[in-house]
């Protein structure tokens, strides 16, 4: 009965039947020491009680009993041998000695123990005469017992121990009961609200039984607790929000997939549009584009050339318009590819700053290069990105520059390997108020803008999306009636398989005259980029000075100032000077430089005058051979046809003329695949350019033919068409309109041109 309780107590209370366990054990622990400790001191007690007596005896009891034993009064022996028996820790006592007739007596009383724990103390009986002298009469034996002092030691332990379990059985009850009324029933009762709890009855807090509720552990849980309660109610309500917005967002979702799939047919449908449209603009373009090319070529008068000037102008811009919508709309569509190919960057910019030459003569505009680049000349990137970017920021300064000059500057930065390019001019200018806005699709500073002006607005928005395709930034400062300066930074890899080695320092100092400060600077930074020192100065009273220096570049605009006497002074001075002229003027009596100014011309400068060139300008002459070239053409268009065969008519060649792909396979099979180059139009009648490339394939397969370049003739730019185009076999592309100078490069890349250079300097006709 009482284990069922006990049992029953347990399983209801387990909190309290493990403290109390808990204390009892640590009760009964100490309990057990204490006694033990207890036991140890009444024992050492008891045993300095035994020495005591032993002492006592020893100075009593020994002198009465050896005058007992001299005296031979046995009655009196035996009383004092009965008195040591009565001391607790003597067993037995006995004494021995020897008669007159030398027999051995012994008087005994008590029971000699028989355990191994009894102790025998001996002691000498001496008799002390008067005279001093001393006789042993016999010995006394006193056997010491224990037992006694166990059996005290005991008694005395188990009175302790049973006055401890008590004094641990009525404290842990105390305690359980304690623990019970304070503890466990709350902690029962917030168990049981715990288990009760669930959505409905979230609204009901948890309270304890308590008269007080007071700032303890219970009342933490309970706080605890009724914080989680609040904040379940409120996530509960934030998760209903939520479904409600994922259900509405899934509904939108939903809407927005059907929106995008609408947009992307509709996109499409823009790219196939704008592939068609490219296709069907620049089809009848290419016929008035080259055959304006051609005539540029004829003799015509002043006013005929100036207006084919006006109509290739018009032509120029019509498709830069539509070359700037196709590559926007590229980008939109995701469909641009980078390269990613070795180029010279010097070389790459110059080419782009010497194009606009003539344009910004024609508007009396000074176009002023300041190119230093060491480690970062040859890289690895995008040109055709790069060029188009420059191109499209140096059109746009040259355009908005009523007056004044365009500066072109480009600085590396090798160790984060990157390129910075700044086109800033001295025109119109921008409002900052319109900074944020210049780059979007289709905007102007403000509307006069394109009827001043002309052009889409396009692109500056097409170079921010064509740089930020190349990992750089673009960036734009500029004030209303200061100019402007737009500057993009493009990551570039330093090609290692071709490394540009710094100039060599040059001997001598190099003056710069000019009254342009952006000229001064932007020779100076190259000169001294080159390891060449320099200074400058802006006015022809300068002159003087010039004596100093070893080199003298002097701008034609302060040539043309100067006194007879000064021009008769730099006339001393000839094999040092070098005159700086726009691209329609000469100075045979000086060397000269056509402005603009690049880098390379530079260069070649100061190398021709330190091996003393005689003045006059610097001439390369180049003589290309194409004759030699066996060329195959299919193109249905008879004005595309007939401009193609005229380009390539002022390059000497004669080509094999086919109007479909049929005729240009049977014309390669007939001629055994003996063409070094093969223009084929992909949109032609019968069979198209792509069948006919696969079956040329085919025929070199089959022949063990090496691969002739195909290069596709086509008004296609979108990358759908031109993926198309590798595909079917064919290696390089031709846009339309066809041009003379993209025909000569594109049989340079092929490695078809035989060139021979002749490089010399005009000399001065010496009176």
């Amino acid at each position: 009965m009482m284990f069922d309780r006990i049992t029953h107590y347990r399983r209801d209370n387990p909190l309290a039947f493990r403290l109390m366990g808990a204390i009892l054990l640590i009760s009964s622990v100490i309990t057990l020491i204490a006694v033990l400790l207890l036991l140890i001191r009444e024992f050492s007690i008891g045993v300095s009680r035994m020495e005591r007596n032993l002492e006592q005896v020893e100075l009593s009891a020994v002198p009465a009993i050896t005058r007992a034993l001299w005296n031979f009064d046995e009655s009196q022996l035996q009383v004092q041998l009965d008195a040591l028996l009565r001391v607790p820790e003597i067993a037995a006592v006995n004494v021995t000695w020897q008669d007159w007739n030398g027999s051995e007596r012994t008087v005994a009383q008590g029971v000699v123990p028989a355990d191994g724990d009894a102790a025998r103390q001996r002691y000498a009986l001496v008799y002390r005469r008067n005279d001093g002298s001393a006789q042993a009469i016999g010995t006394l034996n006193i056997w010491l017992s224990r037992a006694s002092l166990y059996q005290q030691v005991a008694e005395h332990a188990a009175f302790i121990a049973l006055f401890q379990i008590l004094k641990t059985l009525v404290i842990a009850l105390v305690i359980i009961a304690l623990v019970r009324f304070l503890l466990t029933r709350h902690l029962r009762h917030i168990a049981g609200y715990a288990r009760e709890l669930n959505l409905d009855t979230l609204h009901r807090p948890l309270v304890l039984e308590r008269r007080h509720a007071e700032r303890d552990e219970l009342q933490d849980i309970t706080d605890a607790i009724n914080h989680m309660r609040d904040s379940l109610q409120l996530d509960i309500r934030e998760r209903e929000i939520t479904e409600q917005a994922l259900v509405e967002a899934r509904q939108e979702r939903l809407q927005q997939q059907e929106q995008r799939v609408r947009a992307e047919s509709a996109n499409q449908a823009k790219s196939e549009f704008l592939a068609t449209m490219s296709h069907e603009i620049r089809t009848p373009m290419n016929g008035v584009i080259g055959i304006l090319d051609l005539l540029a070529g004829t003799d015509l008068d002043e006013r005929q050339r100036h207006y084919l000037q006006l109509m290739q102008h018009s032509s120029e811009n019509l498709l830069t318009i539509l070359n700037d919508v196709l590559d926007y709309s590229r980008i939109e569509a995701e469909q641009l590819l980078l390269e990613h190919i070795p180029m010279d960057l010097q070389v790459l910019v110059e080419d782009a700053v010497s194009a606009f030459s003539g344009i910004a003569r024609q508007q009396a505009l000074e176009l002023v290069l300041d190119l230093r680049l060491q480690a970062m000349r040859h890289v690895r990137g995008d040109p055709t990105r790069i060029r188009q970017v420059l191109l499209n920021l140096i059109n746009n300064a040259l355009k908005f520059t009523p007056a004044g000059h365009v500066l072109i500057r480009v600085q590396e930065d090798p160790e984060l390997s990157r390129v910075r390019f700044d086109v800033e001019d001295s025109g119109i200018g921008i409002a900052e108020q319109h900074l944020d806005t210049i780059f979007q699709p289709f905007t102007q500073a403000d509307h006069s803008t394109s009827r001043r002006f002309g052009g889409t607005g396009l692109g500056l928005a097409l170079c921010k999306r064509l740089v930020q395709a190349m990992q750089g930034t673009i960036i734009a400062h500029s004030r209303a009636g200061h100019g402007s300066c737009f500057s993009f930074t493009v990551p570039l890899e330093i090609n290692a398989e071709q490394v540009s080695h710094s100039r060599p320092p040059t001997d001598g100092h190099v003056l710069v005259l000019s009254t342009l400060q952006p000229l001064q600077q932007a020779l100076l930074g190259m000169l001294r980029h080159m390891n060449v020192q320099a200074g400058s100065a802006g006015c022809p009273s300068h002159l003087a000075m010039a004596e100093r220096y070893r080199h003298i570049l002097i701008d034609a605009p302060v040539l043309d100032k100067l006194s007879a006497e000064q021009r008769a002074t730099l006339d001393r001075w000839r094999e040092r000077v070098c005159v700086l002229v726009p691209l329609d003027r000469r100075e045979p009596e000086f060397l000269t430089l056509t402005k603009p100014v690049t880098a390379t011309a530079l260069a070649a400068l100061l190398d021709s005058q330190l091996q003393g060139a005689t003045p006059g300008g610097i001439r390369v002459r180049e003589h290309s051979r194409f004759d030699h070239l066996n060329v195959l053409i299919a193109e249905d268009n008879d004005v595309n046809r007939d401009v193609i065969e005229a380009i390539l008519g002022t390059l000497r060649i004669r080509p094999v003329i086919c109007r479909n792909g049929e005729e240009a396979v049977a014309a390669y099979r007939a001629a055994g695949g003996a063409f070094d180059l093969v223009l084929m139009d992909c949109e032609m009648p019968v069979m198209d350019g792509y069948i006919a490339t696969a079956e040329i394939r085919a025929i070199e397969e089959q022949a063990a033919l090496p691969p002739v370049p195909v290069v596709a003739l086509t008004a296609h730019v979108m990358e759908p068409q031109r993926q198309r185009m590798r595909d079917a076999g064919m290696s390089h592309f031709l846009s339309k309109p066809v041009r003379k100078d993209a025909v000569r490069k594109l049989l340079a890349e092929l490695g078809l041109e035989k060139t021979l250079q002749l490089v010399s300097f005009e000399q001065r006709q010496e009176d």
